[in-house]
């Protein structure tokens, strides 16, 4: 059993995150170089299917297998760091060998939406009538979506060691509560990838890490942030 964060113990603070999660990434750094190599032999098998075979539900069962795992697993020992515990690189091993089953499961709505969408868009090259235009349209919108809350249910079901249903619905909840923050991710992970773009393989090996430790301090303040909301809110409706 992994032993959860406890909300009260989370330093990072809404005026501080930017600050505080730069400060994370390097003192992390040896954990995240590490992590770095062990996500990237992980994406070898989806990455050599997608290159030579370009055979999308093949890559996402490899992605969902290896690449999704490790990057929630490594979430945990960057948690407790974030919470002024030691960041043990024996915490990613426990984290990956305790939440591999339940990462699966949280995974899988993401994936199943994005590889629906892929298939539908090979309609449209046949000049399809609206309808099937919209159906694709709202099925892009429904994997995007998804997607926001997978990027909060993976570090959140780690963190706080919750079963994949709860830990899914919590990162429906975070995502769509507080889009600006999942927008702020998702463009800063598209920065990053323009910079992994430029820099060639080693950027393409090192960018998953740079955006990692904000993950985890966004799904931590934001949880924060809503246990002090209802906090208040009992509070104020106590007599």
């Amino acid at each position: 059993m992994l032993t959860p964060i406890r909300i009260p113990d989370i330093l990072v603070r809404e005026r501080t995150y930017a600050s505080f999660t730069l400060r994370l990434l390097w003192s992390e750094a040896p954990l995240l170089l590490l992590g770095a190599v062990g996500l990237g032999l992980a994406s070898v098998p989806a990455w050599f299917i997608w290159v030579n075979l370009g055979h999308v539900p093949v890559v996402s069962l490899l992605a969902l297998l290896g690449p999704m795992p490790v990057w929630t697993a490594l979430c945990y020992p960057l948690g407790r760091a974030a919470t002024g515990r030691p960041a043990r690189f024996g915490d990613f091993g426990k984290a990956l060998w305790l939440g591999y089953a339940r990462v699966l499961l949280a995974g899988l709505p993401f994936l199943t939406a994005l590889n629906l969408w892929v298939a539908a868009t090979s309609l449209l090259a046949a000049q399809p009538p609206l309808w099937v235009t919209a159906g694709v349209t709202v099925n892009f919108g429904v994997a995007v979506a998804l997607g926001m809350a997978t990027l909060f249910a993976l570090p959140t079901l780690v963190l706080f060691d919750l079963p994949a249903p709860r830990a899914w619905l919590y990162g429906l909840a975070l995502a769509f509560r507080w889009p600006l923050v999942s927008l702020g991710l998702l463009a800063l992970a598209f920065l990053l990838g323009l910079g992994a773009r430029a820099l060639g393989l080693a950027g393409w090996v090192l960018w998953p890490m740079a955006l990692l430790p904000f993950n985890v301090t966004a799904v931590l303040l934001l949880m924060r942030r809503g246990y002090e909301r209802e906090r208040t809110q009992k509070e104020l409706s106590t007599p």
